[in-house]
């Protein structure tokens, strides 16, 4: 595991292009965490072959990746609005 934990932040996929991925560091793990639209434009952008790429959208499939590394999908636990009062002892949580 690496010593450190850094994020990158991208706020567009036209940004992206824009820094070729310079900002880019290499990890155990790429978390894509952006709106389901992107997802897959984003993930051809990337050139990783090592590590784990994931995306956490409950509604895209793992197929919606489309680099070259490995893949997955971290599904949130729960979602929140602001529009939604949560009964948090209705949320399934492990002891």
């Amino acid at each position: 595991m690496r010593e450190a934990i850094k994020t990158t932040r991208i706020s567009t996929v036209r940004s992206l292009k824009r820094t070729g991925l310079t900002q880019l560091m290499e990890a155990d793990i790429y978390i894509i965490a952006i709106s389901d639209d992107a997802i897959s434009p984003l993930s051809a952008l990337l050139k990783v072959t090592d590590g784990l790429v994931v995306h956490t959208s409950g509604s895209m499939p793992m197929h919606s990746l489309r680099c070259n590394a490995p893949k997955g999908v971290l599904y949130p636990v729960q979602t929140f609005s602001k529009q939604v009062q949560v009964t948090f002892s209705e949320v399934p949580l492990l002891p």
